[in-house]
């Protein structure tokens, strides 16, 4: 009972001493965005600073190639973690990912690795966390020795290279 209640204490005094708004809300200057929470007003909205992304619970944690101390650091939504060795964040399957710094801004699968099934060939239907595949591949579904597998295969009109990514061939 006294950890329950100091626990709500704690989170209590945390709202209380929080100084702006979350990710997302309506701004008129930076002072109006929490920047313990690393947040600046761009746009009229409260949005990352460089170097962090929005997370799922609308934290904005560290992206791909941000220093950092614990796996929580990064952005795990965007599958990052905090390399062991470099205290870097990269992607959490080095050998089956890479960055695209492009729109996503997260690790993607490369041709022939693990993805998440989306219900549409298109990358912009996909869910917002979705583990992708690179640029020009899908997310195929088979059967594998009775199981269900999920990996990219490029789309067609596009084949694989030897870096495990797509090219269109036309």
């Amino acid at each position: 009972m006294k950890i329950i209640l100091l626990q709500v204490i704690a989170l209590v005094s945390f709202a209380l001493v929080s100084n702006g708004q979350s990710h997302g809300s309506v701004c008129n200057t930076s002072e109006d965005c929490n920047s313990t929470a690393n947040l600046v007003c761009l746009s009229k909205n409260c949005e990352c600073v460089r170097g962090f992304t929005v997370d799922r619970n609308k934290v904005c944690r560290k992206t791909y190639d941000e220093p950092c101390e614990r796996i929580l650091d990064c952005n795990i939504d965007k599958h990052l973690t905090c390399a062991p060795g470099t205290n870097l964040c990269k992607c959490q399957i080095p050998e089956e990912q890479i960055f695209d710094i492009g729109t996503r801004k997260a690790c993607v699968s490369l041709v022939g690795h693990r993805c998440d099934m989306v219900m549409s060939h298109n990358e912009r239907d996909a869910g917002e966390f979705a583990l992708n595949c690179v640029t020009g591949a899908f997310c195929e579904m088979r059967h594998e020795d009775g199981s269900m597998v999920h990996d990219c295969k490029c789309l067609e009109g596009w084949e694989a290279t030897t870096d495990l990514t797509c090219r269109r061939t036309q």
